[in-house]
């Protein structure tokens, strides 16, 4: 992959990076710890769950990962965080086509809560609930709404301006964040259904 392609994508990906490192560090903090002995699902990390294999469907092509950019992989008492990420071998830029999977498991109430909380604020697209964040929403183009969908009956959106859908999934137990590049919304859409199956 050229030096530049790399640069931009880690700069597209990174944006959505932030959001998970929030969540991680700054939400769990402003709520009560409460442990929830009833979870009824296990914890997955993201590339145990988007495989090489579905990126390759999504895509209709081979699939490759950056092993100079790894993924994500944290965790604290309350939620499990994991990424994923995959892309075409293809040398020019303009169709390069990129997946990812961005995975929020909850371990107790907390967790719960604070992926509900990150949920509804990438659904209202009001970063300003992230306190500490100057990303300067002020300059920023207004945002075209969210598209609500229905992935298996999990709360789910899609973000046009992003390419993104997010998915909650159990009240909070899972929060995903699926993103495409050069994919289109009915096949980001045909993919989460299956990711959504598969937990």
């Amino acid at each position: 992959m050229k030096a530049n392609s790399k640069i931009i994508l880690v700069a597209i990906l990174s944006f959505v990076l932030v959001t998970i490192f929030v969540g991680f560090f700054v939400l769990n903090g402003n709520l009560s710890n409460t442990n929830n002995g009833n979870q009824s699902r296990s914890s997955k990390k993201s590339c145990e769950i988007l495989t090489l294999e579905l990126a390759q469907l999504v895509f209709g092509e081979e699939a490759i990962q950056d092993k100079d950019e790894p993924n994500f992989d944290v965790s604290n008492e309350d939620v499990d965080v994991t990424s994923c990420s995959y892309f075409t071998n293809n040398m020019d830029f303009q169709k390069l086509k990129s997946v990812s999977l961005l995975t929020r498991f909850a371990k107790s109430d907390t967790g719960k809560e604070s992926n509900s909380f990150g949920f509804d604020v990438n659904k209202r697209k009001d970063y300003s609930d992230f306190e500490g964040m100057n990303i300067g929403i002020e300059n920023m183009p207004t945002p075209a709404p969210v598209e609500e969908i229905n992935i298996q009956g999990a709360k789910s959106f899609y973000d046009s301006d992003l390419k993104q859908l997010n998915i909650l999934i159990d009240d909070g137990v899972y929060w995903l964040i699926i993103s495409g590049r050069n994919i289109d919304k009915s096949s980001l859409i045909l993919l989460a259904e299956k990711i959504v199956s598969l937990l």
